[in-house]
């Protein structure tokens, strides 16, 4: 008889946990939470060099940017150092969600001869890169010395 007892015990509890696992858990606190989105940042330029330009003229260059991940990024765009650079295109606060890009233009436009030297700053909250991701822009104002007469 207690054999016969015993297995009885032990075929409800297989009963029991079969149900159990039949019925599931619904409770959302024990689900894992969902994968958050991680944008990813990528810059396609080291630096900005302007070379030689002559004081009067200018010339600008172009760096894009683009969230490589998922999810949204977001960030700001901003320029320090000489004021021979400015932004003209992509400045300010930017949202980029997957695969989008945005171009920054940066001009330099020297007034004195000699070099300068400027940061392009793009603050962000993705995790692949350190925030701000920065961009050195270096270029030399130079002044064009006209031919004296007779002279090509």
């Amino acid at each position: 008889m207690y054999k016969l007892s015993s297995l009885r015990v032990f075929a409800a509890t297989l009963m029991i946990a079969a149900f159990l696992l039949a019925c599931g858990d619904d409770d959302p606190a024990s689900e894992p939470p969902p994968d958050e989105p991680e944008p990813r940042i990528s810059v396609d330029v080291s630096s900005l060099d302007f070379g030689e330009v002559d004081v009067g003229e200018s010339a600008e260059e172009t760096a894009e940017v683009r969230n490589i991940g998922d999810g949204t990024l977001s960030g700001e765009v901003t320029l320090s150092g000489s004021a021979a650079y400015e932004l003209t295109a992509g400045s300010g606060s930017f949202s980029l969600g997957e695969g989008a890009t945005r171009e920054v233009t940066v001009r330099f436009a020297p007034e004195d001869e000699g070099e300068a030297e400027a940061e392009l700053r793009i603050a962000h909250e993705a995790d692949n890169e350190s925030s701000p991701f920065t961009v050195p822009a270096i270029g030399e104002g130079r002044i064009q010395l006209a031919s004296p007469p007779g002279r090509p």
